[in-house]
């Protein structure tokens, strides 16, 4: 256990999001299986093996900090994202049985994180992102002639400020996917609490985190405002895929490789994105599969 923990450790200071693939399986899979009754009783020793797993990945990111293959704030984004967020997300799912709402709790410190981050350290951030533009012109200028070069700055300049405002948005993508594809692998593995693709349905209060975000875009609060929606979107995108899956799955019975093509388009199409995104919201309020199943009880 320790070694695979480890593993896990060392394995998401390079990628979080395959370190929340792998741990939230793997965590809340081992304090189910130490305790068979855990789905209907929370007690101590689910408390106690999922902080000897946080304890153990947090020495595994010491350890990695002592010879210096990390840095201590990188080494706490690891802690906070995929260490805490993995604790978080087997607690939340033995009590309530829910896996939407384990992957809201679990989201949640790291935007805390990102939050906080970006209300007392923006400059901080906008160094390192100038830093690392300049050492990407450096290795551009080698590659491109000056004429070229110039031309392209427009681009990276855009590229560069997307960066820098979206990055709450980009820093909360990887948790929100990583803990929904660590949730898929987990349901297969645990017969007890199956959770399918086609049945995503996340809680109704997420329209007041809208609600707060189109607030803030009123009151001129852009930069917050954007994140804030575009974060709320990542979960509407996925309870819109579910929804799509859904219906794919009953009107492509038998061509199930044209129902995954279809899938497949909108993902190179941003607009087709943003059009399952809001299907995904609408369906926070009409739930379009109740009605989809009685038409088929009729």
């Amino acid at each position: 256990m320790i070694l695979q923990v480890a593993l896990i450790a060392a394995v998401s200071v390079f990628s979080p999001l395959i370190g929340l693939v792998v741990s939230v399986p793997f965590f809340a899979k081992k304090i189910f299986s130490e305790n068979p009754d855990i789905i209907s009783v929370v007690n101590k020793k689910s408390y106690s093996s999922l902080i000897l797993l946080l304890e153990i990945f947090t020495v595994s990111l010491l350890l990695l900090f002592v010879i210096k293959i990390l840095s201590w704030q990188r080494g706490f984004e690891v802690w906070v994202s995929v260490g805490l967020a993995s604790v978080i997300f087997a607690l939340v799912l033995q009590k309530l049985k829910n896996y939407e709402f384990a992957i809201l709790y679990a989201a949640l410190p790291g935007f805390v994180y990102v939050s906080i981050k970006n209300l007392f350290f923006f400059n901080s951030i906008k160094e390192q992102l100038e830093q690392s533009q300049q050492l990407l012109l450096e290795n551009i200028e080698q590659m491109f002639s000056p004429e070229m070069l110039e031309n392209m700055m427009p681009t990276i300049i855009k590229v560069q400020n997307m960066f820098l405002n979206g990055n709450a948005a980009i820093w909360m993508f990887g948790i929100i996917l990583g803990l929904f594809i660590g949730a898929l692998i987990l349901s297969n593995k645990l017969e007890m609490l199956r959770w399918n693709l086609d049945s995503v349905n996340f809680p109704f209060y997420l329209q007041i985190a809208i609600a707060i975000g189109l607030i803030l875009f009123i009151f001129k609060l852009r930069i917050i405002s954007y994140n804030l929606l575009v974060i709320c979107g990542f979960f509407f995108l996925i309870q819109g895929y579910s929804l799509l899956y859904f219906f794919m799955k009953r009107i492509f019975k038998r061509s199930y490789f044209l129902g995954i093509i279809l899938l497949i388009i909108p993902f190179f199409n941003y607009y087709l994105l943003i059009i399952i995104s809001i299907f995904g919201f609408l369906d926070t309020l009409i739930h379009f599969r109740k009605f989809a199943l009685a038409e088929g009880d009729r």
